[in-house]
């Protein structure tokens, strides 16, 4: 805990922040492990969530399903490995930098995310339920 506290009060430090060996404590190691195992199993979650919601509704969720599950699965991942590097106090790959890097970065692809959602994905699905309405009046093709 004394690691994630100083991790905490030395961001702004750029010697600290860039420093090419950083050693991260079996506590901390085991808390950042756990919310990153967190993040995994949320986009796991997501993922049959939405799977079961597609059933039943249309396939306009696939592309918000692969959205969520790739991103969260993907940075649980990169954490996972930072980590593991910062534990094994391996050099350069192991500099504060980076997991302040994937922080950032994790939070740029939430809101870009929550953006598709309420901008793009909701005028998707008033288009989808427009066109079904309208369509029982559009004429049916014939059978030959």
């Amino acid at each position: 805990m004394i690691i994630l506290k100083e991790f905490f009060q030395n961001l702004i430090d750029p010697s600290w922040l860039f420093r090419s060996v950083y050693y991260l404590q079996l506590k901390s190691a085991i808390i950042l492990s756990i919310i990153f195992l967190l993040v995994i199993i949320t986009g796991i979650i997501f993922w049959f969530v939405l799977s079961k919601y597609e059933k039943t509704r249309t396939l306009l969720y696939q592309d918000l399903k692969e959205k969520i599950f790739t991103s969260l699965i993907v940075y649980g991942i990169i954490g996972l490995l930072i980590v593991f590097v910062a534990y094994e106090a391996i050099p350069y790959l192991s500099m504060p930098f980076w997991l302040i890097l994937w922080f950032i970065l994790f939070i740029i692809w939430k809101v870009k995310t929550i953006l598709y959602y309420y901008l793009v994905f909701q005028n998707k699905i008033k288009n989808f339920h427009e066109a079904k309405v309208l369509s029982k009046y559009l004429p049916k093709e014939r059978k030959k």
